[in-house]
Order: structure tokens, then sequence, then C-alpha cells
């Protein structure tokens, strides 16, 4: 059994009795607990834990005892949400929550690697505090909370436990989770990631110590990686008026957010490893730092006014997601090579096989005609393509489905020299805006 992320969404745990959960597979097992987490760890002994729970757990709970080990454990720790509630920031606020979490985790006596994630919620889960997010800003803070990780450590299998999710979370936790599979996949070269999904049955009211099946209510092998195209306009979307420095900072990560993701993911989504090479080679800042700047902007521009939390920008999840793609092709491929050798462009082949099968046989068939027609001809100097195969070369400027269909390779446009290093002749970007192969961007 290969390593796995456990990721769990967490509402409210003041609020959990205690149960029975039972998993009915080859053998039964069952666990007393007040949340089902444990039972999972129990299954998959090696897995790393993550969380996500809200922001909203800075809003107290105070309507009362309840019964079990979470509640008692919450009271223990209430002192820590009192102290977030007093932040003078939301970065604070939020560090706060986390601490509180994770205090709790070590109070339930929960083993694992876990990783808490704070996100945003939306309206008032809580009765007294109010935050103004969207559920797009939790589906990017999870992204870029988790995706880090899952770029370091090559998971061969994501659970997802939705038992405690409230409101949008499991809707959304389970895209988040679905695209963490891409990034393992695009990252690692994995043939493919299991992604795993419980969800226990409901809680009876005025129950003590119900029997709860914890339900397996989806499996399946991610095998090819989704590019999203067309891309967000931009990563980080103000909501109200903001002063010029914040907005100067906005429109530069706007800016870097556009330059690193444009040409990598448009050689992605198109069969196009030259350009790959040709991009990555050009990049500029890191897409982890492009990241960092606009989460570092996020959570500033949060404020909190008493028990009301507002930000003045939304998070675009699909524009956190490419950003992680970008950065799991830079670890897969390594240092970028243009001129590219025909070498390094066959270990390019692998990852491409992880965004469709069709793209890895049509890469491997261009480049094995280029390599066979360099053997056969052994040109003295650098020549073009449609040279080298001995034909005519008739097109000077890009055809799009002809670039398609040869992994970008169209003849009269690559040079390649004697030791099979290959470059296009005109300028890469200008030539995948006029041959239609740049991903656009959309509001």
């Amino acid at each position: 059994m290969g390593r796995t992320l456990l990721i769990a969404t967490w509402g409210q745990p003041a609020l959990w009795g205690p149960a029975v959960y039972v998993l009915e597979e080859r053998e039964r097992r069952t666990l007393e607990h007040c949340t089902s987490l444990p039972l999972l760890l129990e299954k998959y002994g090696d897995a790393d834990v993550a969380l996500l729970v809200l922001d909203s757990l800075v809003d107290e709970y105070a309507d009362g005892r309840r019964e079990g080990a979470c509640y008692e454990c919450y009271d223990k720790q209430r002192g820590l949400v009192q102290e977030a509630a007093r932040a003078a920031s939301y970065s604070e606020l939020r560090k706060g929550v986390k601490k509180f979490v994770e205090e709790l985790l070590g109070c339930l006596g929960i083993e694992g690697r876990a990783r808490v994630v704070v996100c945003p919620a939306v309206g008032s889960p809580g009765g007294r505090w109010s935050f103004e997010s969207k559920p797009g800003d939790f589906e990017a803070v999870a992204l870029a909370g988790l995706g880090p990780r899952c770029l370091e450590e090559g998971y061969e299998r994501v659970v997802l436990d939705l038992t405690h999710g409230v409101n949008f979370m499991p809707a959304v936790a389970l895209r988040v989770a679905e695209r963490l599979a891409n990034i393992l996949l695009l990252a690692h070269g994995a043939k493919s990631v299991k992604l795993e999904v419980y969800n226990s049955d409901p809680y009876p009211p005025r129950s003590q110590r119900p029997e709860l099946r914890l339900n397996l209510v989806a499996r399946e092998e991610v095998r090819a990686v989704r590019v999203p195209a067309p891309l967000p306009e931009r990563l980080l979307r103000p909501t109200r008026q903001l002063d010029s420095q914040t907005s100067e900072g906005v429109r530069r990560v706007n800016e870097e957010y556009k330059r690193t993701v444009e040409v990598p993911l448009s050689a992605l989504y198109y069969p196009l490893p030259l350009a790959l090479h040709y991009s990555l080679s050009q990049a500029g800042e890191a897409p982890l730092r492009v990241l960092e700047d606009a989460l570092g902007l996020w959570e500033r521009t949060v404020s909190v006014y008493g028990q009301r939390v507002k930000g003045a920008l939304r998070l675009e999840p699909d524009a956190v997601y490419a950003l992680l793609l970008v950065e799991a092709v830079l670890r897969r491929l390594g240092r970028p090579e243009y001129p590219a050798r025909l070498e390094r462009l066959r270990e390019t082949v692998k990852l491409y096989e992880s965004i469709s099968e069709p793209y890895y046989y049509l890469i491997v068939d261009e480049l094995s005609k280029v390599e066979r027609s360099l053997a056969r001809r052994r040109p003295q100097r650098g020549v073009r393509l449609c040279e080298l195969y001995g034909e005519e070369c008739r097109y000077e400027t890009p055809d799009k489905r002809v670039m398609i269909a040869h992994a970008g390779l169209q003849k009269e446009l690559v040079l390649v020299d004697p030791q099979g290093t290959l470059s296009y002749q005109v300028d890469v970007v200008q030539l995948l805006q006029e041959g239609g192969l740049l991903i656009p961007f959309a509001e």
C-alpha cells in the first residue's frame, strides 16, 4: 500500500457526540470516538493528515455542555478560541484558530503528521460572527495550503473524509481532492492516483453512542491531468477600492501570474514539448513565489471589524491550480533546456502521458522520425526539419492543425543541428500567438 494523504473537513467539533464508527470491508472495523478520523487512520496507518477547517471557529461555541471527548477537549482549549477572537489582525486570527485545532488534535490523541489549513467561511456558521467571502476563496486557500505538500510528497492515494464538513465544504473539498490528485500525477509520474471519499451515516437526534457506518461513497483512479482552459484573467480580484500601494501589488502579482502560466500551460494543453522547454527556460518568478505573494496580499486585505470579517480581494482557485501545475512540471522535468536535445525531449514524453495517452504516442512518433532521419542523412550543419526529411518546405507560418498533429514540430519552423538539438527558427511566443496555440484568458 502506497503513501496516503488523508484530508478531513471539520466544522464545529464541540457538537460531535460519541459514536461507534464502523467500516465494513473485507473485515469489520469498529472504533468508538467522537470523530471518524481515528478509524480511517487505523485503516490507513501510514497516512499524513490534513484538516480543512473554517476561520469561523473563532466564533466560540457557548450553547451548553455536551457529551463526549470532542466537547471536553474543546472546553479545555476554549481559551485559545477566546484568544483568537481578540486578534488584532486577520492573520493573527487564522494563526489562533490553527493553534486551537492543533491543540485539540493533541487532546483527542489523534496521531499522524497533521497539517491544519484554516480556510474562509461564508455567512455566519456560529451565529454571532459574520464572514463575507465566497466558496471559491475556500477552494483557493485549501489548494494553496495542500498543493506544496503534494509537490513534495509522492502520495499514491488521496482519501477524503466528509463526515464533519458543513455547508459548502464537502462539495468544494471534493474539487480540491481531485485537483491534488492531478498535481500528484504531474509532479511524480505515477500511472494513477487513487481517490477515495468517505462519509458517515447521519448522527441521529437524541441518540447516545449510535452505531454509524463510515461509507465509501466514491472510489476512482485518476489517470489524466486536467489543464484548465480558458485561464482566469486574474489571480487576485478586488471587491472594493484599494489604496495605491495595495493596488500596485495586486497588478504586479496578476501580471506575474499570467507570465508564469500562459505559455507552459498552453504547451501542455496542446502537445508542444519543445515549446514547453522554451517556456520553462524563460520563466521569471517561481510559481510558488507568485502564489505566496498573492496569499500574503489577500490575507493582509481581510479586515476584522468587531465580529465581522470582510475581504477586499478574491482568490481565483483555477489560477492557484494553474500555478501549482506549472510548479509540478518544473519539479518533474528538473532544469529545462532550450534549444533542447532529443534526449531531453524524450524525457518529456512520460509527462505528456500523464495528460493524454494519445499525446504520448504522437510525441514518441515525431521524435523517432527526427532521430531516424538524423541517423540516415547525417547533416553537416543545422537544417530545417523539412530539409532533413528531404521534403518540400512550403509553409512559413504556423498552422494550428499541423502543429498539433506533429507535436509542435512543424517541419518548416523547426531547426535541428547535427547533434540532434532542436529549436524554433522564430520567436516562440509569437509563433504560438500566430498559430492560435495560446490558451485564452477570460474574466
